[in-house]
């Protein structure tokens, strides 16, 4: 009995020393689990830190480059690396040469440094190859009047216009602003059922004239990898009495061709336009031009519409629209505010079907309340955006009509339209007209 006793002891005592032994394998086994977890973590942070830091070194590059190109631009040039530092200890290298290829164009190299001198130092490498080509590429305001020899206003000779009877200054108004007078066409019907048709009159950008003072879009198109990108504003007032005004549709024309298109030679002419738009009912009053797809929107309101002339035809087609209201700014009552602006944005990218071309289309309204007479605004915050009906939020998709070969095809591209019914002698009008290339996504410069 006592021998068991014993044996059941020393059984006892050998399972406490196994038990101690197993307790501290698996303290020793949690130890390096732990050590390894501390590790991995450790390496994460590493990593994530990395990666911010290469992402800043980036920012900063891309910051050297466009320092570089303001100064380049103002004849200020850096042949040698020049480090600039910042607040914080990090800091972007440039050093600039001229393009031994094109001594219009200057390569800028630029380096971002993040964390200088540390473990955790990163770096970051940008070329850009910049034309400087004296601003006419980046904003222009194309006047539409220009002094004749006698000093007095006339219209820029940049400008071709079709469908008009007479073109002329606002007096008392502002120097860049323009009133139109249309030319009746015939009547339609006879007795109370016959309709007056009107000519639409078109302005149109003739870029392509020999002129050093005209925006260079061939150019513009060239350095943007044969892309072209712009953005447009016009202002725009109606005087509307009576009937006069009960249809009218004003904005700008834009991928408009070809060189000298005319509203009288439908089957040539192919345009986009974003317009301010009215017709009291579907009796459209323009020989030339049948509004199909409008129908739904020729209820006596005020729209801004977004359509194209794609073919032959003679059918503007409606992409997009937006019914306007008081709080869009552009409304007094149920009437257009005088003088309220337009302005469109497009961008060109090869991100169509199978990497093709297609248009990024955005448009942008505002009244005189915050963008008066006389004042050319490009910060989009000042706008209200146009937020379309069916292609909300913007911007609209569209590759009916891109860029093609535009070195050698030269198409007037921009536009200003005008359809006016109630035979509008002088009463309609157009302002402050001014173009911006290689803005939102284009560029005067290529960059990799």
């Amino acid at each position: 009995m006592n021998q068991l006793k014993d044996n059941a002891g020393q059984c006892y005592n050998n399972n406490k020393g196994s038990m101690l032994i197993g307790l501290i394998a698996a303290i020793t086994i949690i130890g390096i689990m732990s050590a390894g977890t501390m590790y991995f973590t450790t390496g994460s942070i590493q990593t994530g830190l990395f990666s911010s830091a290469h992402s800043r070194a980036y920012y900063l590059a891309e910051s050297g480059i466009n320092y570089a190109k303001l100064n380049v631009a103002n004849n200020i040039t850096y042949t040698s690396s020049t480090q600039f530092n910042l607040d914080n200890g990090d800091a972007f290298i440039i050093r600039t040469m001229v393009d031994p290829a094109d001594a219009s164009r200057t390569i800028i190299y630029s380096t971002g440094i993040v964390n200088p001198g540390s473990w955790f130092e990163s770096k970051y490498d940008l070329t850009s190859n910049f034309l400087k080509s004296g601003g006419s590429d980046l904003t222009d305001i194309v006047g539409l009047t220009i002094p004749n020899n006698k000093g007095k206003p006339v219209l820029n000779p940049i400008w071709t216009v079709t469908g008009a009877g007479m073109v002329k200054l606002v007096s008392g108004t502002t120097e860049g602003a323009l009133v139109l007078k249309s030319n009746k066409g015939f009547k339609i019907g006879k007795g109370k059922y016959s309709i007056q048709q009107y000519y639409p009159i078109l302005l149109s950008l003739g870029w392509w004239k020999t002129n050093p003072d005209n925006p260079d879009l061939a150019q513009a198109w060239t350095d943007n990898n044969d892309l072209l990108s712009y953005e447009a504003q016009v202002k725009i007032k109606l005087e509307i009495t009576g009937s006069q005004g009960d249809h009218f549709m004003h904005g700008i024309s834009f991928r408009l061709s070809p060189q000298d298109p005319d509203w009288d030679d439908s089957s040539s002419i192919r345009s986009y336009g974003i317009s301010y738009f009215k017709s009291e009912d579907s009796n459209w009053p323009f020989s030339n031009v049948l509004l199909n797809g409008f129908n739904g929107i020729m209820n006596n309101s005020v729209y801004i519409v977004l359509w194209e002339k794609r073919d032959s035809s003679k059918n503007l087609f409606l992409i997009d629209y937006k019914k306007l209201t008081t709080s869009d700014g552009v409304l007094v009552g149920s009437a257009l505010k005088d003088w309220s602006t337009i302005f469109l944005k497009i961008e060109e990218k090869l991100d169509g079907p199978g990497g093709t071309k297609q248009n990024h289309i955005s448009g942008f309204i505002q009244g005189t309340s915050t963008i008066p007479l006389g004042t050319i605004d490009w910060v989009y915050g000042n706008y209200n955006i146009v937020q379309w009906n069916t292609n909300n939020p913007q911007p609209v998709l569209d590759n009916s009509l891109t860029t093609t070969n535009f070195n050698t095809i030269k198409p007037d591209e921009i536009g200003l339209h005008a359809f006016y019914d109630g035979n509008a002698n002088m009463k309609q009008y157009f302002a402050d007209f001014s173009l911006r290339l290689a803005a939102s996504g284009a560029s005067s410069s290529f960059q990799w």
